[in-house]
């Protein structure tokens, strides 16, 4: 994790709400040379969830990406994590892909799997 933080090609911002440390979000695969980069993000208390938090922080990390002169931003989301998909519209990404068993997940004794949606944004 610490190797994370300090890489050249990933950028990783605490999201503050009200004083309180309450998520995350980041910029990763950083590849100058075709200008474009990955973001993600997770508020960790699901109170806090529906409160505009994460689209505003999306906005913000937009604004860091376009100043660094990326040109292309993209991200991955569970297909049933409709808040997120909806924090990304707001701020203007369109939705791209789907993948099927995109994610692969261990419950108990058994594997789940989870499609994923695919959403960029030019800036």
């Amino acid at each position: 994790f610490l190797k994370k933080i300090k890489s050249k090609n990933c950028l990783l911002y605490k999201i503050i709400y009200r004083n309180l440390f309450v998520g995350i979000i980041e910029i990763s695969n950083i590849d100058i040379n075709h200008k474009k980069c990955e973001i993600g993000f997770i508020i960790g208390n699901k109170y806090l969830w529906g409160k505009n938090i994460a689209s505003k922080a999306i906005s913000k990390i937009c604004n860091i990406a376009k100043k660094k002169k990326l040109r292309l931003i993209y991200t991955y989301v569970y297909k049933n994590n409709i808040a997120s998909q909806k924090a990304l519209l707001k701020n203007k990404f369109k939705f791209e892909s789907k993948i099927k068993n995109f994610y692969l997940f261990k419950e108990k004794k058994t594997f789940l799997k989870v499609d994923c949606e695919i959403y960029t944004k030019n800036l």
